[in-house]
This record gives C-alpha cells, structure tokens and sequence, in this order.
C-alpha cells in the first residue's frame, strides 16, 4: 500500500477483509502530504482476514518556523537562510544608527511557517548613518558657520588664520571638504580671515644732539680780572635744564610730551620712531620752554637719501685713489655695506638707526 492516499489503501483493505488500524503521521522530503511511506505489517507479509493495518502517511515536505532575526546581520541571516533551502531572500537598504548590514525588519513575522522553495523572504538592512550634504560656509563668520556644521555632528578644525583683502576679518576664507556628502563625525577644515594686512611698520633709530643753552652774559657785571673770571667759572657748575622730547608716529602724538630729560651739556640722545608704510612721522625738542630741533621723518625720503649717499660715496674718488684701493679700506667698505642696507628694518624683523 506503499505511496498509496488513505483513501484508496483503505478500499484496498476492505475489498481485503482486512481493518484499517492506527494512522500516524510525519513530515517526510519524498512523500507528498497525503501519501503513504509505510505499514505494519509490512507490504507483503500475510495477514489473516478481520486483521488490522497500521499506516504511516507523509504529511509532506516540513515547513521552515520563521525566526526573529532583527538586530542580526544580513549576511549571516542570508546563509543560514540558503542552507535551509531558500533562494528566494532579498533586502532593502535603510539608513539609520545602527552598523551597516544590520536587519532592521523582515516581512515574515516570527513563528511564521514556510516552505523554502520558492517562498520569498524580505529583510530591511541598515546602510549605517544617512550622510549629509556639506554646505559650503566660505564668507560666513567663523562661529556661525561652527553653530551650524557642529549640530550636524560635523567637527571644526581651524587650519590657519590669513590676511584677506575680500573676506572680513572672523569669516571663511576658504573650506575642505566644500560639497559633497560625509558622515556625521567627519571633520571639516576651514581658513579663517584676519581682516585687511595691516601696512608694514618701520623703526628708525633717530640721534639727536640737543644742544644746552648758552648763558646770558649781557646783564651780569663784568669781572675786574682774568683771575676773577677763572675762579667765578670753576666755582659754577652748569645748571640743569629739562629738555622736552615730542615724537609723532604710530604710537606717539607730536602735541604731547613723548620724553623728558635733563641736560647740563650738549646731549646726544637717541629716540625712536615707528611709521607706518607710506606715512610720515615727525619729532621736536623743547630746550626750558625753546624749540631747538624740528624734523619730519618720511620713510621713501629717507631711504632715497641714503641710497644717494651711497652711490655717491661708492663712485668718488678721493685724491686720484683708486676704487680697488677703497674697497680693501675695511672700514669704507663696512660704511658702504650699512648704507647699502639702508638701516631700514622692519619691525618685526630688526629696528634700523637713521
């Protein structure tokens, strides 16, 4: 009765005088539902007739019990899935926060029972963080841009700081990456604006001989004798007289006093003065209440002065000497030297004497 149905085994056994007895089932790969595997007796044992027959039926190929498989990775998922017979498994991409490759959802539920021939299955798959698009913050002040791109996740780094004549001062003057879509996370470099470069300053180390003021001697009466004069000067020490110093550059105002000193002689005295590229300077002295010095400093004066000065000293010749005798002069040659560098520093790098 082997790969007969119930139905006809059981026509079989009555046309037989035979009973049919229990039947059982169990799922079996190469009997259909329905079909008989087996009987006991067997197939071709004889029974007696009013015997009973036992049968074994196939209920048919067992069905697959669908497992949660969220939270567990796709291809995993996938090979345990083809080992058990499916060919039919697909996947759909999701962006969201967990690691790419992660089963988000699946079309059959849990405890869902299938054949895996030819049954579909169908996981949604995480593609990882959704990127975002960069937007590019070139000519915005540095912290809004930073609000912006921060609260996307992006991190700021701050290369470098320039001068720019086009972009003001605190904003971007250039942004890597610039466009184009990145993970929250990833960092973004930008150059941030100093503002306008401010004109290049230079010092000049000035040398003033202030002079004393010369005594009045119209009202005093005159000395009898030499000797008398001789013992009225030793006897007199110069009186000290303040010497007032105004300077007008970068830092200094020309109306107000920059320096005092006192003097008891003829004084030399160095003073400084910062000028800005193209801008002129000036300076005064003030000897008890009288102005005894008045300059103004301009820095393309002075250096076409000294490049005059120079050239003229270079190319003369002094008593029919020769040139290749004023150069072995070490100290000519070191005067030329300093005049050809012009004592002109700039601030940042040396002060110059003028």
């Amino acid at each position: 009765m082997q790969n007969m149905t119930v139905e006809e085994a059981e026509e079989y056994l009555l046309s037989e005088d035979l009973v049919t007895g229990n039947i059982s089932e169990t799922y079996h790969d190469s009997f259909e539902e329905g079909i008989i595997i087996e009987t006991s007796p067997v197939s071709g044992a004889e029974v007696e007739r009013g015997g009973t027959v036992d049968m074994l039926v196939s209920l048919g190929e067992e069905p697959y019990t669908m497992t949660d498989y969220t939270g567990e990775m796709y291809e995993e998922v996938e090979a345990e899935l083809e080992a058990a017979g499916f060919t039919n498994i697909d996947s759909e991409g999701q962006y969201s926060d967990q690691a790419p490759g992660t089963i988000l959802d699946q079309d059959v539920a849990a405890g869902e029972e299938l054949y895996p021939d030819g049954s579909p299955i169908t996981f949604t798959v995480s593609d990882g963080v959704e990127p975002i698009p960069i937007t590019n913050y070139t000519g915005t002040p540095l912290e809004a841009a930073r609000t912006e791109l921060e609260s996307q996740g992006f991190i700021v780094n701050v290369t470098t700081e320039v001068y720019s004549n086009e972009v003001e001062e605190g904003a971007i003057v250039s942004q890597d990456p610039s466009y184009g879509d990145f993970l929250p996370g990833s960092q973004i470099n930008v150059i941030v604006s100093l503002g306008e470069e401010p004109p290049n300053e230079t010092t000049y180390q000035i040398s003033l001989n202030i002079p004393y003021p010369e005594e009045d001697t119209a009202d005093k009466p005159s000395s009898s004798s030499s000797e008398d004069k001789e013992a009225s000067k030793a006897d007199s020490d110069p009186e000290p007289v303040e010497a007032e110093i105004f300077i007008g550059d970068k830092d200094n105002d020309i109306k107000e006093v920059s320096e005092t000193i006192e003097i008891t002689e003829d004084t030399n005295h160095t003073i400084s003065l910062i000028l800005l590229e193209e801008e002129a300077g000036q300076y005064r002295v003030e000897v008890d209440g009288e102005e005894v010095i008045s300059e103004t400093v301009n820095t393309s004066k002075y250096w076409h002065w000294l490049c005059c000065l120079y050239i003229m000293v270079k190319y003369i010749r002094i008593g029919g000497m020769k040139m290749a005798s004023l150069k072995r002069d070490k100290g000519l040659d070191n005067t030329l030297k300093l005049m050809k560098q012009g004592y002109l520093y700039t601030k940042n790098q040396r002060d110059a004497t003028v």
